[in-house]
């Protein structure tokens, strides 16, 4: 009987009607769902350390069950990389104000990030902004980018954490959505007032500690002017 392992995943052949198989990805995975992708599968049971034993019908063969278990999972995974698109809508006029400003914005929506209770668990209680007049934010683990109409996180990317980064990206757009919006709604003159007073309802930090602690992140990173954000900005 043969067997193979690997640290995604691993499996066994216990008889010619039973085979055990983990993979990294099974608790993302419905029973019932796996069980209709794999021919001749008559029941599978969960085990404990997250592994499953895969019983087989008689007219069945092991190295087949397992080619199409591995198989689904190689589109679980592929499918997974990729996030769905969370979109907000900046007009050319803010941007245009943005870009004069681009570490400050990128800098309350950091701060509002960290503070938010939806993600606060998938990211540590800090943020740096990536020195590069491409933008960026570094969200420990992860580092997130601003595009023209969403955000999305570029590293790290793997199958495991799709669901973290999905919620990242999402509460990302969210944000983003409330800042346009409040400083669509600001007076002539005030956008950055309406900003502070959204970002100290948001984070409960006074006005005097947001602006030091923005200032003293973008100290020596060059201005984004090149970030993607700005892309559709002439």
């Amino acid at each position: 009987m043969g067997s193979y392992t690997t640290p995604t995943w691993g499996y066994k052949i216990v008889s010619d009607r039973q085979i055990q198989f983990y993979h990294v990805l099974l608790p993302k995975v419905k029973t019932q769902t796996l069980k209709r992708s794999i021919p001749y599968a008559q029941d599978i049971k969960n085990h404990k350390d997250g592994s499953i034993t895969i019983s087989l019908t008689a007219d069945s063969y092991p190295t087949i069950a397992i080619e199409k278990v591995i198989s689904f999972f190689e589109q679980k995974t592929n499918s997974l990389l990729e996030t769905p698109d969370y979109y907000y809508k900046v007009p050319l006029r803010i941007k245009r104000l943005l870009t004069q400003w681009a570490l400050t914005f990128q800098g309350c929506l950091a701060l509002m990030l960290i503070h938010s209770k939806k993600i606060k668990k998938l990211i540590k209680n800090d943020f740096e902004f990536i020195n590069s007049q491409c933008g960026g934010l570094y969200l420990a683990p992860y580092t997130l980018f601003l595009y023209q109409d969403r955000p999305k996180i570029i590293h790290p990317i793997s199958a495991q954490n799709s669901n973290e980064r999905k919620k990242i990206e999402q509460e990302t757009a969210r944000l983003v959505r409330g800042m346009i919006k409040k400083m669509r709604e600001a007076q002539p003159g005030l956008t950055g007032l309406a900003l502070l007073s959204m970002l100290e309802d948001k984070t409960r930090l006074k006005a005097g500690k947001i602006c030091q602690i923005i200032n003293g992140k973008s100290f020596g990173v060059v201005n984004p002017i090149y970030s993607p954000f700005f892309s559709d900005c002439p």
